[in-house]
């Protein structure tokens, strides 16, 4: 009898190693995915915080350019390739936001209305040029006989 109790004594003894052994490594798998998603968080941040960083270069860029005529047109230029690659390819670090869409509608609009203006002054200057033109050709042709 005593030889029965000491090998269920034994047994039992096993078991109880078994589950704490079990639960030892269940704890240290938790902890390990624990560490893994902190690590995965922290490498966000990480990533976010460029990210806001990248955009406030590029803000600053932006500002700075734009204090001129040919800044304007510069600064045009950078916000077109940010709506294009930012805005419809999904690169979310150079994505325009929110006024700076406005902004760039601003510039689109105020362009177009410089563009319409030379073309207006051109043909303005041109225009009565090309009616001395086209007399003088006349002239020319009237007198030569042609």
């Amino acid at each position: 009898m005593a030889l029965v109790l000491g090998e269920q004594l034994n047994k039992h003894i096993l078991e109880v190693e078994k589950n704490e052994a079990r639960n030892n490594q269940t704890n240290f798998s938790t902890k390990d995915k624990l560490a893994s998603l902190r690590n995965d968080s922290l490498q966000k941040i990480e990533v976010i915080k460029k990210i806001k960083d990248v955009r406030k270069i590029l803000r600053i860029i932006n500002l700075a350019f734009a204090a001129s005529f040919v800044g304007l047109v510069v600064t045009y230029f950078i916000m077109s390739v940010q709506i294009f690659v930012g805005n419809l390819l999904g690169v979310k670090t150079i994505a325009l936001e929110g006024i700076e869409i406005g902004i760039y509608a601003a510039l689109s609009f105020l362009i177009l209305l410089v563009v319409i203006m030379v073309i207006m002054g051109a043909m303005f200057i041109v225009g009565p040029w090309l009616k001395i033109i086209s007399f003088l050709q006349d002239a020319l042709n009237s007198i030569i006989g042609n």
